[in-house]
């Protein structure tokens, strides 16, 4: 009997449930919304009214600081640094931070790094150097925190490019202070990527350093915790004041980021009564002539052999430097709409010294940076410093590096490209390792722009023709038969009908064009996504 009614009763429940399930497959789905799909981590919603509509900063904008002081000394023998870095950290933000990231760049050039492993296997690559065999990497002697008024050794844990310390207590919100204390040593690559190294010369070695502390990451309101690893693409980072010593052998002139605090102790009477002439003068003033490099007296005389450069930087994203015994120094006055003194300088080997080439490199800098202040923010540093050596085309605050290849328009066009960069993104600090098109697309506009306002009197190569109506034409307007009509590099052949030759001794080209080692890149500046993660001087807004 039971088993005769338990069979419906079965065949009712399955369908029910078949029907349950039915309905659930018709129900209807929520519309389609591809910004949901295809929506761009860049254009994500910003905490409540720290980002405008247009992404400026809002009302209650805020962003972390970093102060860095550092004491390096250089083994210029063993192209080894040595260094102890005390960075203090100021957390604006709204969050309590149980931890925080470090950025140890160096550690690209450890055998075991991502940018190692993702290295072609054959054919040539930014990421690693050149040397064979070469084992780089921060070596860290010593990581202590202080915080809320005890100091303790530093609870680390190292990944890839980045350093994680765990805090034994949160940093609090609105303010709250970190002080680090780091310890560390590496070996310098040849080839840094790129953007550092060393290199041979006729009179001594060229070091060309960046990249070279600890670097607190950056917390943001967008994102919190920046920590992609470094493997090629650039920087982001956070502003602060920098303080920073380099003790190097008594024959070296330094350039750095920002102002030399002791020229007292570490040039001649004679260099600085020229600096101080350079000061006043339009004119390119020799500070240390190319037959002073090999002469004992070209420099103050000191016990060890050894001096120690002192450097400041205010309101900076970060520092670089360059160090040697086979430079000539040359330096004229920068001219800026506030008549705030500044100085354009250069620093070359000896080969590199001819009037057709680093000869002229400080009157190309001063030639840039004067157009770029007027036409669109005032070069913010005391010192602009170029510095020749095996780098190519790399800028930092206050000071860029520049192939001692380069002549004539090269030298020109990328002294005037690597200058540009100090609008993006060194004074307007967007995020180059997720949107390197920002600061090279911009840098590229202010290029053009550049170009536009070269005159017959203001072009700074005067033995070389200006291009013509037609040229410029052949550099902007898209062909028919060009695939890619904004491509920013000379064709290296005329690629269309009509098209100009090469213009390879044109000034005008020269500041408008990447050159044929360039790539093609977009060069709009500006995105209507929303929001992006860019960061200014603490003292271009209101906390």
């Amino acid at each position: 009997m039971l088993k005769h009614l338990f069979r419906p009763l079965l065949t009712g429940v399955a369908l029910l449930l078949s029907l349950a399930g039915r309905a659930q497959l018709t129900a209807p789905l929520p519309p389609y919304n591809a910004r949901a799909l295809f929506g761009l981590a860049y254009a994500g919603p910003a905490g409540p009214g720290t980002r405008t509509a247009g992404g400026a900063p809002g009302a209650t904008y805020w962003q972390n600081r970093a102060d860095y002081q550092i004491a390096a000394t250089l083994d210029e023998k063993a192209a080894r640094l040595s260094a102890v870095a005390t960075i203090t950290y100021i957390n604006h933000s709204p969050d309590a931070l149980p931890f925080v990231w470090l950025q140890l760049d160096q550690n690209l050039f450890r055998p075991d790094s991502r940018g190692a492993v993702t290295t072609p296997v054959a054919g040539r690559s930014r990421r690693r150097s050149r040397q064979p065999g070469f084992r780089g990497g921060d070596s860290l002697q010593t990581v202590r925190i202080k915080l809320h008024g005890k100091a303790r050794n530093a609870a680390c844990r190292v990944s890839d490019t980045n350093l994680k310390i765990t805090l034994p207590e949160p940093l609090k919100p609105h303010g709250d202070k970190l002080i680090l204390t780091i310890a560390y040593s590496f070996a310098i690559p040849a080839n840094g990527a790129g953007r550092m190294g060393h290199s041979p010369s006729k009179n001594g070695e060229i070091f060309q350093v960046g990249q070279w502390y600890p670097r607190m990451a950056v917390y943001d309101d967008l994102e919190g915790w920046n920590t992609l690893p470094y493997r090629v693409s650039e920087f982001y980072l956070d502003y602060g004041d920098f303080d920073y010593t380099l003790n190097v052998p008594a024959n070296y002139i330094v350039g750095g980021s920002g102002e030399l605090v002791n020229p007292a102790q570490v040039l001649t009477a004679t260099q600085r009564r020229r600096l101080a002439q350079a000061a006043g003068s339009d004119q390119t003033v020799p500070v240390r002539t190319a037959e002073e490099v090999t002469q004992a007296n070209a420099h103050p005389s000191s016990k060890n052999g050894r001096l120690t450069w002192h450097f400041r930087c205010r309101q900076a994203r970060d520092v670089a430097w360059a160090a040697s015994a086979a430079f000539v120094w040359d330096a004229a006055r920068l001219s800026l709409p506030s008549r705030r003194p500044a100085l354009a300088m250069s620093l070359y080997p000896v080969e590199a010294a001819a009037d057709s080439a680093w000869g002229r490199a400080t009157e190309y800098a001063k030639h840039s940076l004067e157009y770029y202040s007027r036409q669109w923010l005032e070069y913010p540093y005391p010192v602009a410093t170029n510095v020749a050596g095996a780098v190519g085309a790399v800028e930092y605050p206050g000071l860029v590096f520049t192939s001692a290849g380069f002549a004539r328009a090269d030298l020109w066009k990328w002294t005037n490209h690597n200058f540009g960069h100090t609008i993006f993104p060194i004074v307007v600090g967007s995020n180059e390792r997720k949107y390197s098109w920002m600061d090279e697309g911009f840098d590229a506009l202010t290029c053009f722009r550049r170009g536009n306002s070269i005159t017959a009197s203001t072009c700074p190569l005067p033995t070389l023709p200006l291009c013509s109506a037609s040229c410029w034409r052949g550099c902007l307007t898209p062909a028919p038969t060009r695939p890619r009509p904004y491509r920013m590099k000379w064709p290296t052949t005329r690629s269309f009908p009509g098209a100009p030759s090469p213009p390879t001794a044109c000034c005008c080209c020269a500041s408008k064009s990447w050159g044929r080692r360039a790539s093609t890149r977009p060069f709009a500046a500006t995105s209507s996504a929303g929001p992006t993660s860019t960061r200014r001087p603490a003292t271009s807004f209101k906390r």
